[in-house]
């Protein structure tokens, strides 16, 4: 089960983890680069309509943002997409821009002690955001903070609960906020993890011990205490110690025995990535753990990060000491059959674990499911334009453009191949008006119709000329300006020289027209009714008015 709410997302690129924006509904999108069906990449701009919610996977009943539902803009040729968040590759980030002479400084001097965050700004956010989660931030009074400088009084500082920072920590942070009148600032913050010193006792704020802490542990308000064992965090509290969460994930339940009995989760593979680089993302999840070289040593990913410029040991763990005459640095690759191959030897171990591939092809239904979109007939027209009453189309062209590939389509019920995109009818020969109906169908058997009409249509004639009703005859008509219509409004311009009156000659099932010049109504009677025969043969009643003045010079008349 999905639906849709009016909550924000925070959207990460994958080719460049840093590259995180928060966008909820009515957020422009520029050039977001996804996975379509078929495994395509297709780049879109548009305005992100709603946001798109499924159940988790621990709760059914609890729902979590999946994806975005995203409005082509004027001029696009899509109306609006269904994007899941796995799809997504790439976006430009907007510049937002912020209030006038607001500053955002961000303060770790409560972090490492108690999982605080502080921050401080010029102005008093309407919103605060972190990771996409709206967070209710603190405002500290000036008893509660030190004043580092003059320009410093100028901020005002806020904190986010440590609870509520630790249960959205991320590789990635982000923290956003509003202010009333429409700023926005964003500030990408990296992880953070608690890192005590020591293997025992006090430690600043910091306690560690092989068992959970004793009631009888007193310690300031505040302080963490970590259990080496278990790796399970306490924070002590105006009650006492409380636990706060755990440093290590949760292992997966095995599953019960049986035929319907559920399997417990694969361990993680180990995942060789060479030589460690700067500025690359590195794993320890379930899925993955990276091991590098390093100097010659090899060393194992404890925490997930992005490295940085230097390599920090905190980050790893020795696996292999470099030996005083070390050998030659092993191979290690994919073979063609999948398996990690090292020195030219098949391990056996596929690179990608059975538990991927079964989750790939499960997400491959859900995603076809999500990025469906119905057929439709983005456009329908013919060559023939309009004909003139009396007048033949020998043959037609009919042409259409699809949003996708059609399982199926028709001309007025005649199947066409599903390669076209052009109907010609050779032998139309038409005289009067015609629709044709063009119908399409899809894979999941939606289907979608359009119409165009070749149209006859009589000509309305205007122009200037100097010949009484007794002149005026079919061929003065057809001297005059001819436009093929079937209304007798309209707006012309014509110039009238000495002697030359104004005419406008119309059929006269099209009623009696009123002019105006130059605001004024009237300037024009009828002059005479006539059986007139146009140039493709076709006779018709026509009604010739002709303006009361002559030389009227330059003139535009307005006929309704």
């Amino acid at each position: 089960m999905t639906t849709s709410m009016d909550v924000g997302a925070i959207l990460r690129s994958m080719t460049n983890p840093d590259k995180v924006i928060h966008v909820k509904p009515g957020s422009s999108i520029q050039n977001l680069l996804f996975v379509d069906t078929g495994y395509r990449l297709k780049k879109i701009t548009g305005i992100v309509k709603t946001v798109k919610l499924g159940p988790t996977k621990d709760d059914p009943n609890k729902l979590t943002p999946i994806g975005i539902v995203v409005n082509g803009n004027t001029g696009s040729t899509f109306r609006e997409k269904v994007i899941p968040f796995e799809s997504i590759r790439d976006f430009d980030v907007p510049d937002t821009g912020s209030d006038e002479g607001s500053e955002l400084n961000l303060g770790n001097l409560n972090w490492q002690i108690t999982g605080q965050l502080m921050f401080s700004s010029s102005f008093t956010p309407t919103a605060v955001f972190w990771n996409g989660t709206r967070v209710e931030p603190t405002l500290l009074t000036t008893t509660q903070t030190v004043v580092q400088s003059r320009e410093d009084l100028k901020n005002k500082k806020f904190i986010v609960d440590a609870s509520v920072v630790m249960e959205n920590m991320r590789d990635t942070n982000v923290l956003e906020l509003y202010s009333a009148n429409g700023g926005y600032i964003k500030r990408l913050i990296a992880r953070i993890d608690f890192e005590p010193s020591g293997s025992g006792g006090s430690n600043g704020s910091w306690n560690t011990g092989d068992t959970d802490p004793s009631p009888d542990l007193s310690a300031p308000v505040g302080t963490i205490y970590l259990n080496t064992s278990s790796l399970e965090l306490f924070r002590m509290t105006d009650a006492g110690w409380i636990s706060i969460g755990s440093i290590q994930g949760e292992k997966g339940d095995k599953g019960d025995p049986g035929e319907d009995g559920e399997d417990g989760k694969n361990a993680a593979n180990f995942r060789p990535r060479g030589e460690w680089a700067a500025q690359t993302e590195y794993v320890n999840n379930d899925l993955y753990i990276d091991i590098v070289s390093n100097n010659g040593s090899s060393y194992l990913c404890v925490n997930s990060h992005i490295s940085g410029d230097t390599f920090e040991m905190t980050n790893w763990m020795v696996l292999a000491e470099k030996g005083a005459t070390g050998g030659d640095t092993p191979s290690i690759e994919i073979g063609e059959n999948g398996n990690w191959w090292i020195n030219g030897v098949d391990t056996g171990c596929p690179s990608v674990p059975e538990i991927i591939t079964e989750r790939l092809d499960k997400l491959e239904g859900v995603v076809e499911e999500l990025v469906y979109e119905p057929i439709e007939i983005i456009s329908f027209t013919h060559n023939a334009g309009i004909k003139e009453i009396g007048s033949a189309a020998a043959s037609v062209t009919l042409t259409w453009n699809l949003n996708k590939d059609p399982a199926s389509q028709n001309v007025d019920g005649t199947p066409v191949s599903l390669e076209a995109r052009q109907y010609t009818i050779g032998t139309a020969n038409l005289t009067g008006n015609k629709t044709y109906t063009l119908t399409v169908t899809d894979e999941k058997d939606a289907s979608a119709s359009k119409t165009t009409t070749v149209t006859f249509l009589n000509g309305v004639y205007y122009g200037v000329g100097s010949v009484n009703a007794d002149n005026t005859n079919n061929d003065f008509i057809q001297s005059l300006t001819k436009v093929l219509s079937d209304t007798r409004v309209r707006n012309f311009t014509v110039t009238a020289n000495a002697g030359e009156y104004i005419f406008y000659c119309i059929p006269s099932r099209l009623g009696t027209p009123t002019f105006s010049v130059g605001g004024f109504e009237g300037g024009f009677d009828l002059l005479k009714n006539i059986s007139y025969t146009n140039p493709s043969g076709y006779e018709e009643d026509y009604a010739v008015y002709r303006s009361v003045q002559t030389g009227l010079g330059q003139t535009t008349v307005n006929v309704k």
